[in-house]
C-alpha cells in the first residue's frame, strides 16, 4: 500500500512560459497528475500533483496555454527525475537488467510474449500510447 500525498506548486517560476519566459497571470484550469516517485524512507508514495494550466497572454508568444512544471518533474513527465535516475543507476551500477529495474521500481510495464518470456524491451515511463 502506498502513502498518498497531495502536492501543489509554491514556486512562482513554475508558471513561466517556456516559449517567452513571461510569467502567466491568468489561470485556465486546475489539473491533477500522478507522477511516479521513488520510495521515501522505505515506503511507497502515490503523489497527486494539483497544478494549474495557465493562459499565456504575451502578444509575441505562439503558445496559448502552459502547465506548471518544476525541476524535478518536467512538463508531461510520468516519472520524477529522482525515480528515473534511480532506475537508470540500478541498471548502470547495480547489475540489474532493464526488465529487473522496471519491475522493481514500478517505472513502466514489461510486455510478455505468448511463451511467457519478456518481449525484449521494457517500456519505461510510458508515452502517449500508454494512456
Amino acid at each position: 500500500m502506498a502513502d498518498r500525498c497531495t502536492l501543489s506548486t509554491a514556486d512562482q517560476r513554475a508558471r513561466a512560459c517556456p516559449g517567452c519566459a513571461v510569467a502567466a497571470t491568468r489561470t485556465k484550469e486546475w489539473v491533477t497528475t500522478r507522477p511516479r516517485e521513488s520510495p521515501v524512507a522505505g515506503r511507497r508514495v502515490d503523489p497527486r500533483w494539483r497544478k494549474r494550466r495557465w493562459h499565456c497572454d504575451h502578444p509575441g508568444c505562439g503558445r496559448k496555454t502552459i502547465t506548471e512544471a518544476v525541476d524535478e518533474i518536467s512538463a508531461r513527465a510520468l516519472l520524477t527525475d529522482r525515480l528515473r535516475r534511480a532506475a537508470g543507476a540500478a541498471v548502470a551500477n547495480g547489475g540489474c537488467t532493464i526488465v529487473q529495474s522496471v519491475l522493481a521500481s514500478g517505472v513502466g510495464r514489461v510486455h510478455r510474449t505468448r511463451r511467457g518470456g519478456a518481449a525484449g524491451a521494457a517500456r519505461a515511463g510510458g508515452g502517449a500510447g500508454d494512456r
